[in-house]
């Protein structure tokens, strides 16, 4: 059931950006959000190392991103990094301090 449910929550991330773009986003959130106490104490977080960041986001776009959280630069210099962004954040691969920062 814990492999079944991690598979069935990465493809429907991953689909929400395409053929499931028309679904409300509250219920696409509501789907998101269901917790499985059974599942969710076999799951074990990958958070995302430093390394594994660059896999991502390169450093130019982490400059970004710090400017953009300084009110330095407008929000259309980032735009093209919240896909990444936020297929990083609803995988669950930030940690908690990022997470709570977001």
């Amino acid at each position: 059931m814990c492999a079944y449910w991690i598979e069935f929550r990465r493809r429907l991330i991953h689909l929400l950006g395409y053929n499931f773009n028309k679904f409300p986003s509250h219920m696409a959130l509501s789907i998101l959000q269901l917790k499985n106490k059974n599942v969710s104490k076999h799951v074990t977080r990958d958070v995302l190392k430093r390394d594994e960041l660059s896999l991502f986001l390169s450093n130019s776009d982490l400059k970004r991103l710090s400017q953009y959280a300084r009110n330095m630069v407008d929000y259309h210099l980032i735009t093209d990094l919240v896909p990444n962004l936020a297929l990083l954040y609803f995988n669950e691969r930030f940690d908690s301090e990022v997470r709570s920062l977001i």
